[in-house]
């Protein structure tokens, strides 16, 4: 699979977020035998807004999952279900930057709420789900996947954003799934 324009951009910014993390908490890094929690919790804020990371990583890579429903779209070689499995842990890790919060407005208050972090949970378990469904080749759990994550989406933006868009960041999804993603 080669990345395009489209799929670049939120690798690389996913990278560097990752990279940015990595770094800092190096001269964070808690005490050895700290518990998970407590060394997840000294992990920096993604220097961007939720909105952003949403809209550039998980929309993003949620549409490649949901437009293998599409009629004619459904993967049939490996490598169609090793690019919806490779969209799906990419959701995976944004869920975990979601869930730190970022730079909106908002995004403080937000990641502070329980809700918030079990929405953020919700979303890693669905997309989890659909990487699972793509490494044992089943449409059927794939399609099951697919409806826990737009039930995840559905419920923290009922939840934290009910008016979309906002932040004057969205993107238009081109009728680009018509077939195999190969």
């Amino acid at each position: 699979m080669s990345v395009t324009p489209r799929t670049g951009v939120p690798l690389i910014a996913l990278a560097l977020g990752l990279a940015l993390a990595a770094c800092q908490q190096q001269d964070e890094a808690p005490a050895e035998g700290t518990a998970p929690e407590a060394a997840a919790a000294t992990l920096p804020t993604p220097p961007f807004s939720v909105n952003r990371q949403m809209v550039s990583l998980v929309d993003n890579e949620a549409h490649v999952l949901w437009g293998a429903e599409r009629e004619g779209a459904a993967p049939q070689t490996d490598a169609d279900w090793n690019a919806i499995e490779d969209h799906a842990l990419q959701i995976v890790a944004a869920g975990y930057l979601v869930a730190r919060g970022g730079t909106g407005p908002e995004d403080a208050r937000w990641s502070a709420e329980p809700v918030w972090q079990a929405q953020s949970k919700a979303m890693i378990d669905a997309a989890m789900a659909a990487a699972t469904a793509a490494y044992a080749r089943s449409m059927t759990d794939l399609l099951t996947a697919n409806g826990k994550l737009v039930d995840s989406c559905l419920a923290c933006h009922e939840a934290f954003k009910p008016e979309i868009p906002t932040e004057g960041r969205t993107h238009q999804h081109a009728d680009e799934f018509v077939g195999p993603l190969t």
